[in-house]
């Protein structure tokens, strides 16, 4: 039997693949805690709001970040149908 890793967006790489023809799903989704308001939620990118000045690790920005509650768990909702 033989294993392959795939490595990307969890939906957008689920969507690919045949069904019935994964054995885990490995994801780590944002913490989609930016803010109540969507100016709070909009005007920081995900480094800006988890990394700390002087850190000296280098997280990469990353999308999915800014939705309201609702859109989020439409969103974990179609992902975790999808796996």
């Amino acid at each position: 039997m033989s294993y392959k890793l795939h490595r990307g967006d969890a939906l957008t790489v689920l969507k690919t693949l045949p069904d019935e023809s994964v054995n885990a799903v490995i994801t780590d989704p944002p913490y989609n805690s930016g803010g109540r308001t969507s100016s709070e939620r909009t005007s920081r990118d995900a480094r800006a709001k988890y990394v700390t000045s002087g850190s000296i690790h280098d997280l990469k920005t990353f999308p999915g970040e800014n939705r309201d509650q609702r859109s989020y768990r439409s969103w974990l909702t179609e992902l975790l149908t999808e796996a």
